[in-house]
């Protein structure tokens, strides 16, 4: 038999042969800030070869060099700081007004360069990863190098109290740790497909990011597509690439109507209670 030739790991984002370093998948400003807030590390859901796992330590990638590391990676994580402690670490009831200023381009990219990260770890479908492969060169900040995708955001409020208090299947937690669930505290990126096409939700605690990569539509496809995927999310609404804010209000739902309508979300919870359990 002729022996495997393996071939040699590059760079994700530039193609150098490295050196390589690890990347953080989930950014390391969010462990950070969720143990300067909780004194506990968060768990990050993963996957073993025994199948869903749940784990408090930073999950890295290894296929990503110094340059591009240390380069404009790390500038999109400290941009995407700054929107962590203006607004993602915060909630908001419902009926409060948010104001939330931002440069599309920048976040978009982040968020991008988020799915690339975990698409990569997670072994999402190839077709996908290569779509988003197509990214890279605007994920790095090549001018130009913009293709056609939807960002649309929807902001979940806390789960009142009362509600809080009828889930008996986590009264084994800590009050600190029910608070994060009724805030909602949890980062999550997944990805979508419908008849319209297909994308990636990112969230970061009770803002969820839908970024959209459509199918060439007619516009009148395209409206329906909007409308299908504003009623999916009560009360999201659309960033738009020649504006710096967004004016939104808390959604109706909570945590609560998003575990009830995500199969993928609902084993991870229950793969970080059962180890809260132990």
């Amino acid at each position: 038999m002729s022996p495997v030739i393996k071939e040699p790991r590059s760079c994700a984002y530039c193609g150098s042969p490295g050196p390589l370093s690890r990347e953080h998948i989930i950014p390391k400003f969010i462990f950070n800030r969720h143990y300067q807030t909780s004194q506990e590390r968060p768990l990050t859901n993963i996957i073993t070869r025994t199948g869903p796992s749940a784990t408090p330590a930073e999950p890295t990638i290894a296929d990503v060099c110094s340059k591009c590391n240390g380069g404009f990676l790390s500038a999109l994580d400290e941009y995407a700081s700054g929107l962590y402690d203006d607004y993602f670490a915060h909630s908001f009831e419902r009926g409060i007004k948010i104001r939330a200023e931002f440069d599309f381009v920048r976040l978009s990219r982040w968020l991008i360069k988020l799915a690339f990260n975990v698409g990569r770890s997670r072994n999402w479908p190839v077709a996908l990863i290569e779509k988003l492969r197509q990214f890279v060169p605007f994920i790095r900040g090549t001018p130009g190098a913009i293709p056609e995708f939807w960002v649309s955001l929807h902001v979940l409020s806390p789960i009142s109290s009362k509600e809080l208090k009828k889930l008996n299947s986590l009264e084994h937690l800590s009050t600190e740790q029910l608070e994060s669930i009724r805030r909602p505290d949890f980062r999550r990126v997944a990805h979508w497909r419908s008849e319209y096409g297909e994308g990636i939700l990112v969230g970061m605690n009770a803002f969820q990011f839908r970024l959209c990569f459509p199918s060439p539509l007619k516009r009148s496809a395209w409206i329906k597509a909007s409308h299908q995927l504003l009623r999916f999310a009560p009360a999201s609404a659309w960033l738009e690439p020649g504006k710096s804010h967004v004016v939104i209000y808390p959604s109706s739902w909570t945590f609560l109507d998003e575990l009830e309508r995500s199969n993928p979300l609902q084993r991870n919870i229950q793969v970080a209670v059962n180890r809260i359990r132990k």
